[in-house]
């Protein structure tokens, strides 16, 4: 992927490109940044112009503040577009870049083509998941990162044994490991803050795909959510978990070459 750089808010936010046509906004969640797509972006590049932003406070891209709202966050990807001169896009966003991009989706609704959420949702925290969020961030805070991390990634995993896990494992523990504590502390703000968005996803003129790992915790909220929606599409992935641009990346590819045309 091509490195760029833009400035946001005054501050120089980094962001890759690759391949040709149909633009397609990767948009990375928590604890991660671009390098998260790594697997996906050789299957996608040579039909799609991919554009893959490091959020601020991820990866090489400096904090905005205490907070990562969301709304701020989907502004920045916006002036990412524009810079480079795209008129409309499709937008994929994992876990907690699902959040960005239904807020993208909210703000500059005409912008859009089609959504694809993967292991995320439209639903605001509730109060059980705001103390899990709470006590998440005081574990930071304490200097135990490592600690947390190491367990959340081999938890999300839906088959952490199997033989070609660890590699995956490996790499999104590093990545994870590689993130600045402040940022993601602005990134636990950002969500405890953020509203419900299903009527974003209800009203909106473009469809949206749901991706999601059957050993996701999440998928519980998304199938009543979905049945029977006009517009929205659910598909269920077998032996996945929370990560499932890592575990299953052709299966994810695929999936996003039938839904963004």
């Amino acid at each position: 992927m091509e490195p760029r750089v833009i400035l946001g808010f005054g501050k120089s936010i980094y962001y890759y490109t690759a391949g040709k046509g149909q633009p397609l906004v990767l948009i990375h969640g928590y604890q991660a940044d671009a390098r998260i797509w790594k697997l996906v972006v050789p299957l996608l590049e040579k039909k799609y112009q991919l554009i893959v932003p490091d959020l601020p406070g991820h990866g090489k891209s400096p904090l905005l503040g205490n907070v990562n709202s969301m709304d701020k966050l989907a502004e920045l990807v916006y002036k990412i577009c524009l810079s480079l001169g795209l008129n409309g896009v499709s937008v994929a966003g994992h876990s907690m870049g699902g959040f960005v991009a239904i807020a993208l989706a909210e703000k500059y609704p005409t912008y859009i083509d089609s959504l694809a959420l993967i292991n995320s949702h439209p639903f605001a925290d509730s109060i059980t998941k705001s103390l899990a969020r709470n006590r998440e961030a005081e574990i930071i805070k304490e200097g135990k990162k490592h600690m947390l991390l190491r367990n959340f990634v081999k938890k999300v995993f839906s088959q952490p044994g199997i033989e070609n896990a660890k590699g995956k494992m490996e790499l999104a523990t590093r990545i994870a490991l590689s993130q600045p504590d402040e940022g993601m502390l602005a990134d636990l703000s950002g969500m405890m803050l953020r509203k419900d968005q299903r009527e974003v996803i209800s009203k909106s003129r473009f469809h949206t795909l749901f991706i999601a790992g059957k050993n996701d915790e999440e998928l519980v909220k998304i199938i009543p959510f979905c049945e029977g929606r006009k517009g929205t599409k659910l598909i269920q992935l077998e032996n996945s978990g929370h990560l499932s641009i890592l575990e299953q990346p052709e299966t994810v590819a695929k999936l996003l070459e039938d839904f963004v045309k």
